[in-house]
């Protein structure tokens, strides 16, 4: 299974394509690989590490969002406003954010 594909499986909602018996075996993955990485760490279940995955993402995304505002906030003080990242790179931004 490639990067992107595991990917979707992770962030991905229920639905035909992406069932719970797919879901199941990734986050296994994942928590077997921070035991490995980490064996001085308690043990965890994928519960626990599906929240503190969840944790990490909203944080990095209010961080996203909070960086964005002020370059907004800057641009508006200057005395003109204009849109800094294009339609295109803010959705680049959230995807690199949802990692």
């Amino acid at each position: 299974m490639s990067r992107r594909t595991k990917r979707g499986v992770i962030l991905g909602v229920l639905r035909p394509g992406i069932t719970k018996e797919q879901k199941k075996p990734a986050w296994v993955e994942i928590v077997e690989a921070l035991q490995q990485t980490c064996p001085d760490e308690p043990t965890h279940d994928i519960k626990d590490t599906k929240k503190k995955f969840c944790n990490i993402k909203a944080m990095a995304n209010s961080k996203i969002a909070e960086y964005s505002r002020s370059l907004k906030e800057t641009v508006t003080e200057i005395g003109f406003r204009v849109e800094i990242f294009s339609p295109c790179l803010t959705r680049r931004l959230w995807r690199y954010a949802s990692c």
